[in-house]
């Protein structure tokens, strides 16, 4: 069912496929909505703008869960092949991490094959819940002591510094590694946006703050 969960698409048509209405919802200054439904394996976010799904998200609850989605003819999936691998080697082009008490977000940004600005964008990482942690590795990169701390910035989205940062230390290296339980897609010429990374939904019934 996830893979038909084409971003782009209209709200209508995905909430069809998913079925059920949407356990919550939330509106940003923006106007944009994002409607979250939270499955037995899974949550599946949707950032809506006029009718119009500009992200699908989906949050793994398990390892055991694997779900890929279509970003524009290329495939990323939720607990798949490495962040490196998905992410085509050196094509992450930003990250943004909170780690401390019992929050956390770990997500990195990679983009499809050949430009960014022609196809769908793709965001692979981890959020901390009750029923999956964040891998050690990842929280590692935003932990406050972190050297790269200082470039990441949660209300600029994706920072390109913190990723270039992170790709020259040993901490990137073993992320690279890493398999993402987390995976965003955008709609086609659609730019990543903060309230695609925002997790706060999730919160409820999840430990996290």
């Amino acid at each position: 069912m996830v893979s038909l969960l084409i971003a782009g698409d209209t709200y209508a048509r995905l909430q069809q496929i998913i079925g059920p209405l949407p356990d919550m919802q939330q509106t940003f200054k923006s106007g944009d909505t994002l409607y979250q439904f939270n499955r037995p394996w899974e949550f599946i976010d949707l950032l809506v703008s006029d009718g119009r799904v500009l992200s699908v998200g989906v949050y793994a609850k398990t390892a055991a869960f694997k779900a890929t989605l279509d970003a524009s003819g290329y495939s990323v999936t939720v607990n798949g092949p490495s962040v490196q691998q998905q992410a085509n080697g050196n094509s992450a082009a930003g990250a943004v991490g909170n780690c401390g008490g019992n929050i956390g977000a770990s997500l990195f940004e990679g983009f499809t094959l050949p430009m960014a600005g022609q196809v769908s964008s793709f965001v692979l990482g981890w959020v901390q819940s009750r029923w999956l942690d964040i891998p050690q590795a990842a929280c590692a990169a935003v932990f406050p002591l972190n050297k790269c701390d200082k470039l990441d910035s949660i209300s600029d989205g994706l920072s390109r510094g913190f990723v270039d940062c992170l790709n020259s230390s040993s901490t990137g290296q073993r992320i690279d590694e890493l398999s993402p339980s987390v995976v965003i897609v955008t709609a086609p010429y659609q730019r990543v946006l903060p309230e695609m990374l925002d997790y706060g939904p999730l919160s409820i019934g999840t430990g996290l703050a």
